[in-house]
Order: C-alpha cells, then sequence, then structure tokens
C-alpha cells in the first residue's frame, strides 16, 4: 500500500499556537488555500480513497482532496487528533502555569491516561494501529490518502515503521505537509517526508 500522510490546514488556533486537539476549529482562509493546493500536488497520484479525521479542519482539507481524486471522502473516528483534556485551547505557557506538572511529562503526552483529562500515548498508539489495519485490509496494493493531524499522523509513521511509539518525538510534520510511506508485506520505507514545497508555488 503506497500511503499519502496529509496534515490538515492552518486554522485560527494553529496561528495563535493553542493546544489543539478534539476542540472542532474550522480552517482559516489560509488553509483552506493550502488545503487547494496539497489537491493540486496530489493530482498525478491514483487515489482509491481519502480518509479523515472527522474534525472540521481535516475533512475539509480532505474534501478537496477526494473531489480532485474523483474518489470517497471516508471519515474514521480513529483519526481524530490526540485528546488535550483541560489543556484545549490554552496557550503553551498558560498551560505550565496552570500545571507546573507537565514540565515533568515528555513530550507533553502522559504515557498513561487521566493526566489533566489528556489522551495517553498508549491509547493513540492502540487507536491509530486499529485504524491501520483497517485501512490495509481494505487497500493492500492501493494509493490511499489519510488526513490527520500533528500527533495521530506521527503515531501512524512510527507504527507503520515498528518503531517505539515514544520515537515519534524525533520526527515533525508542518501544516498542510505531504508525506509518502510505502508499506509492504516485509518492510516498509518512507519515500517523501513533510513536503511542503507546494505551499510556496505561485
Amino acid at each position: 500500500m503506497r500511503l499519502i500522510l496529509v496534515r490538515h490546514g492552518d486554522c485560527e488556533w494553529n496561528r495563535e499556537v493553542r493546544i489543539l486537539g478534539r476542540a472542532d476549529i474550522p480552517l482559516s482562509e489560509l488553509g483552506q488555500r493550502q488545503a487547494y493546493a496539497v489537491a493540486k500536488a496530489l493530482q498525478r497520484e491514483r487515489v482509491r480513497a481519502v480518509y479523515s479525521s472527522p474534525l472540521k479542519r481535516a475533512m475539509a482539507t480532505g474534501r478537496m482532496i477526494s473531489e480532485n481524486q474523483g474518489c470517497p471522502l471516508i471519515p474514521d473516528p480513529d483519526l481524530q487528533e490526540l485528546g488535550r483534556g483541560e489543556l484545549e485551547g490554552m496557550l503553551r505557557d498558560e498551560a505550565l502555569r496552570a500545571y507546573p506538572d507537565l514540565r515533568r511529562t515528555w513530550p507533553e503526552v502522559p504515557e498513561e491516561s487521566g493526566l489533566h483529562g489528556q489522551e495517553s500515548l498508549k491509547q493513540l498508539e492502540l487507536r491509530v494501529r486499529v485504524c491501520l489495519d483497517r485501512i490495509r485490509a481494505n487497500h493492500p496494493t492501493e494509493t490511499v490518502v489519510l488526513v490527520g493531524h500533528y500527533f495521530v499522523n506521527l503515531m501512524v509513521l512510527v507504527a507503520v515503521l515498528g518503531m517505539n511509539p515514544r520515537c515519534f518525538v524525533s520526527f515533525g510534520q508542518d501544516i498542510a505537509g505531504i508525506s509518502i510511506v510505502e508499506i509492504n508485506a516485509d518492510r516498509s520505507s518512507i519515500r517523501v517526508w513533510n513536503d511542503t514545497c507546494h505551499l510556496r508555488r505561485g
């Protein structure tokens, strides 16, 4: 399977650098232009389906791609962003002042559930693996797009590569970035990571 990982376009909380998880914030005007640029950048791909987080910012990005490809857009709740609990919507400095114990967590994601209502790394890993297994079963040799979020997409990467979940801190994906991973029975490999050239064209 050829898996194209796309992070959603810009939304207001991204620019305000607020902690963003499950809050259903829509794309900004800039984000809509970025989503269009992603769709154009992928127009030579033969995409069979676009799987997306059901949150508005991801679905709007995925809809641009699916309409351009003429393929179905499939919302999947397992692709929602990491649940941030009580931290949702706070600026980083505000969160650290309100919850000083966050300085002891690495990397701001608790290993176990319950820290200020956040989802744990283990919970995130489990649902991402379940989602990946489902998508691979449906498209073993086809090209699919997965439109997700920062933590979700990085967890997809380490799951596909068989890495320790904590290794996701070694990677990053920018807003509207495109990454491509080839998944085979014996091994998987990164073909493209965090391509944002389409955002600088024209």
